[in-house]
């Protein structure tokens, strides 16, 4: 009897200390019981960095040409330096013609990771000033990063400091050139640019700048200038020929041995959802490499996404057949297949990703954003080429919303056009 009355107190005990454990794959109902510390989650920070430039004697910036010398620092934090000698002029068409707040080029003495950027020589200071929530430029590089993108664009935000002046919020990024700094590395280097006296600015044509059924390209790689006339003629040769044959392509099945596809499609793509005003116009740069052509790097996105008066900037309406490329090759089959169906790929699974992002990059500029509008007091005045609803904002958080809502509704629109009537023709407007 004393025997049985231990052994069942001894089962007792047991069965105590079993009760105290988790079976396995059994979920805890009380997590706060628990005695092991949990890891917390780590929020990235959206980081915006001061950036002190000062040219000698204080020489004042007055010309896209002529370079300035100077020193760019960084004062504080994990990227801090010392004073870096650099040139600096003026860069862009009309955001340097227009406004007050001026975009800029960096060109370093030496290669320099400026603020954990890749050693580079050249560097631009976008100046953001017609787009008021200061965030397209910013929004199209992020969004490029999701996709086949031959080349993404790295970029920074920083408050400008010039010869002690505040400047405003700038986006700091990488000028698109190929100087072997391992960027934008190709055969050539070209840019759509239908702009007859740009392209004349740059030189005669036939040498630096060509024309091949009636679209215009500048040739920013190799320099034609450094060549000799029999050199110069090899390198239009070709790219005449090249360039003739690409367009044939695209009315046949053999377009995919003279552009890299995924690469081609996805940064047609960004351009739809952005719809870029300049898409058939200018600032479409391409790489021509090992007779291949490679769309990109991307540039240029101040005039999209709502924002111009002198064009159907609202959500509606494809864009991208102003581009004499994609305009031919869209009517192709084969390829309008393809292209629809990453569309639909991107619009349901990336864009969500790029409207968090959206938020986030708001979230962590708008203090930095409401300094810059008591510098530039824009906010609720036309800046070209503003809509009505951009300049009746008169508050930095209207503005990204308006930006918001304008992406929200063009990525409806699109949902919904390519299903309902695919892609189509229309009239220009």
């Amino acid at each position: 009897m004393k025997k049985s009355l231990i052994l069942i107190l001894l089962m007792f005990i047991l069965l105590l200390g079993a009760c105290g454990k988790k079976a396995p794959g059994v979920i805890d109902p009380n997590p706060d019981d628990n005695t092991e510390e949990e890891t917390p989650i780590e929020v990235p920070k959206f980081e915006v960095y001061t950036l002190y430039v000062n040219t000698k004697n204080n020489a004042p910036i007055v010309s896209k040409e002529e370079y300035v010398k100077g020193t760019v620092e960084v004062k504080g934090g994990e990227f801090k330096t010392g004073e870096l000698s650099m040139e600096i002029r003026g860069r862009g068409n009309s955001t340097w013609g227009l406004f007050p707040k001026k975009p800029y080029r960096i060109k370093m003495k030496e290669r320099y990771p400026l603020l954990g950027m890749k050693p580079l020589k050249n560097y631009v200071l976008l100046a953001e000033y017609s787009d008021k929530s200061l965030l397209r430029n910013y929004l199209a590089h992020k969004l490029s990063s999701y996709l086949n993108t031959n080349y993404v664009l790295e970029t920074r935000y920083v408050e400008l400091y010039l010869n002690n002046e505040y400047q405003g919020v700038y986006l700091l990024t990488e000028q698109i050139r190929d100087d072997k700094e391992g960027l934008v590395v190709g055969n050539y280097l070209i840019e759509l640019e239908q702009e007859l006296s740009r392209c004349e600015a740059e030189g005669p044509e036939d040498v630096m700048w060509f024309e091949e059924e009636g679209a215009k390209f500048v040739i920013k790689f190799p320099d034609m200038e450094k060549l000799t006339p029999d050199e110069v003629r090899t390198h239009i040769t070709y790219l005449h020929t090249f360039i003739r044959d690409l367009n044939f392509s695209f009315h046949t099945e053999m377009y995919d041995y003279y552009i890299d596809l995924d690469n081609f499609i996805d940064y047609f793509i960004l351009h739809e959802i952005f719809k870029t005003v300049d898409i058939g116009y200018s600032s479409v740069y391409s790489v021509i490499k090992d007779n291949k052509l490679y769309m990109g790097p991307h540039w240029d996105f101040d005039i999209s996404l709502g924002n111009g008066d002198y064009f159907n900037s609202g959500p509606e309406l494809y864009r991208n057949r102003y581009n004499p490329w994609f305009n031919k090759i869209i009517d192709n089959p084969n390829f309008k297949e393809k292209y629809l169906a990453r569309l639909s790929d991107v619009l349901y699974n990336i864009m969500p990703k790029l409207l968090e992002d959206l938020d986030f990059a708001y979230n962590g500029l708008k203090v930095y954003a409401e300094r810059n509008f008591l510098k530039w007091d824009i906010l609720d005045k036309y800046v070209w080429p503003n809509t009505e609803a951009m300049y009746q904002s008169n508050k930095y958080e209207d503005q990204y919303l308006y930006l918001k809502n304008h992406l929200e509704l063009r990525i409806q629109w699109l949902k919904h056009e390519i299903v309902i009537n695919g892609y189509y023709d229309y009239l220009p407007e």
